[in-house]
């Protein structure tokens, strides 16, 4: 006698990994800045940015170096890694896009112990033996272009929904100097279409409402991980009453 049991089919389409297993829209990581600084898509795609060099950077410095970090020391050696790589840009903004980084605000140093980053760290550390440079650093590629898109994506809907525009604050990646204009430009609440939506709980509502959305987008399209059924025998209890 056999019973049927499903298994997830891990399917090689980086495309697929990006949309349907999204750390950010499928295991909800994160969530912190998305909901915190994704008013407008600017600062959503600049904060997905981020976090993607953070990761393929803190991947490639830890597949070289992995050898020589002991087991025990593995998760402080992720943190290490994040909040050195995050501390550099963080500086290089202030010097750089110095209105960028003040609309980022604290959120930029968060990313330092940001679990997607962290948990994916761990994953590829996990798989190190059983995939080559090459894969790994595919699967990085496309785990970084998961969370890249759904920043993108929910940004642009949350700004839509507030201003009724998209990238209306493009002008902080190209001003370099610190200037109020552009904070009061962008961001006048005389201009914004439902205020509600701008506040920490309208950004849960219309999170709940985005993700309702892809959940429908998937069913409609069939782009869940399929399942496959395999067989299982069933195991025979032993029976030793009365032989011991």
């Amino acid at each position: 006698m056999s019973i049927t049991h499903y298994t997830k089919d891990n399917t090689n389409s980086l495309l697929a990994s990006t949309w349907i297993r999204s750390p950010v829209l499928t295991q909800l990581l994160g969530l912190s800045p998305l909901l915190a600084i994704s008013t407008t898509a600017t600062k959503g795609m600049v904060l997905g940015l981020i976090s993607a060099v953070i990761c393929l950077s803190a991947v490639t410095v830890d597949t070289i170096l992995h050898s020589k970090i002991r087991p025990a020391w593995r998760y402080v050696w992720y943190l290490f890694l994040t909040s050195s790589l995050t501390t550099g840009i963080d500086l290089a903004l202030q010097l750089t896009r110095l209105p960028l980084h003040g609309q980022l605000g604290f959120y930029l140093p968060l990313l330092a112990c940001n679990f997607a980053i962290l948990i994916h760290l761990e994953t590829s550390n996990n798989k190190r033996s059983d995939a080559t440079s090459s894969y790994r650093f595919g699967s990085s590629l496309s785990y970084c272009f998961g969370i890249i898109l759904a920043l993108t994506l929910f940004s642009s809907f949350r700004e839509l929904v507030i201003f009724g525009s998209i990238f209306r604050d493009w002008s902080l990646l190209t001003s370099a100097a610190s200037s109020s204009s552009i904070e009061n430009a962008v961001y006048a609440s005389s201009e914004q279409l439902i205020p509600f939506a701008s506040l920490q709980p309208g950004a849960f509502v219309l999170l709940g409402l985005f993700l309702a959305a892809k959940k429908m987008i998937d069913n409609y399209f069939n782009l869940g991980d399929k399942k496959i059924p395999t067989s299982i025998k069933k195991v025979e209890r032993a029976r030793v009453t009365g032989k011991l």
